[in-house]
């Protein structure tokens, strides 16, 4: 066994790290999680790259915690911030608005964005599209109805404490559960309807949303998520 002459470290925004080293085989490149640098790099420089093999055996580089159903995307901070991406399908969904009760109003296809840490949600947003696939250039609108911000963050969620990433399955349907308000909704600006929440309410009851009526917020989700998650490593 022997140890590596020189070894580079690579870092770039939304991205993960990578090790890259020089063996008996040749240069070697492992991507890795930032929490695990400390231990690849120790393996490395105490010679765990077998040099009498000149065929390495393939080895998992790269593994991600248990997910909820629907992540399109995870990232982690250097810091152990959690960032996921969930997508939440086009649905029907009854709304409780003020003294007011909806049935089955529309909901168009969501992607919901959390970060997380130490068990604790510290941001949260959503956005639309109307691909029937979310890709990296998809491009996202704004959520049409209320308690969502312009720049897409949510302006409330429940505090609870977050005891794994696949708690998070069922945010999306218990924040559409909860009673909501006029807060941040803006006729025209929302969507295009140009109707109050009340009426765009009674439109969309015990029928699919709409997607000609999404506004659009001018980015694609891979704009919009390496976005959010370069803001909330600050």
């Amino acid at each position: 066994m022997s140890r590596p002459n020189k070894i580079k470290i690579e870092m770039e925004v939304g991205k993960f790290p990578s090790i890259t080293y020089d063996s008996p085989i040749g240069q070697t490149q492992k991507t890795v999680f930032p929490s695990r640098i400390l231990d690849v790099l120790q393996q490395v420089m105490t010679g765990g790259e077998d040099p009498e093999n000149p065929t390495p055996k393939e080895h998992t580089i790269l593994a991600s915690p248990e997910l909820p159903i629907g992540t399109v995307r995870y990232g982690q901070s250097s810091r152990g911030k959690d960032y996921l991406f969930l997508v939440d399908p086009a649905s029907q969904h009854d709304v409780k608005y003020d003294t007011f009760q909806f049935e089955d109003v529309g909901f168009p296809s969501l992607v919901f964005f959390f970060a997380i840490q130490k068990g604790n949600l510290s941001a949260a947003s959503v956005a639309a599209y109307k691909d029937r696939f979310l890709r990296p250039d998809t491009q996202l609108y704004r959520f049409p109805y209320s308690n969502v911000h312009a720049d897409t963050q949510l302006c409330f969620w429940t505090n609870e404490q977050i005891a794994d990433l696949v708690r998070m399955q069922t945010f999306p349907y218990e924040w559409k559960s909860l009673n909501n308000n006029g807060h941040l909704y803006r006729p025209g600006s929302s969507n295009l309807s140009g109707l109050t929440q009340y009426d765009l309410y009674k439109l969309m009851e015990n029928k699919p949303f709409d997607p000609e009526l999404l506004a659009p917020i001018n980015k694609t989700f891979q704009q919009w998520s390496d976005g959010l998650m370069q803001s909330n490593n600050l």
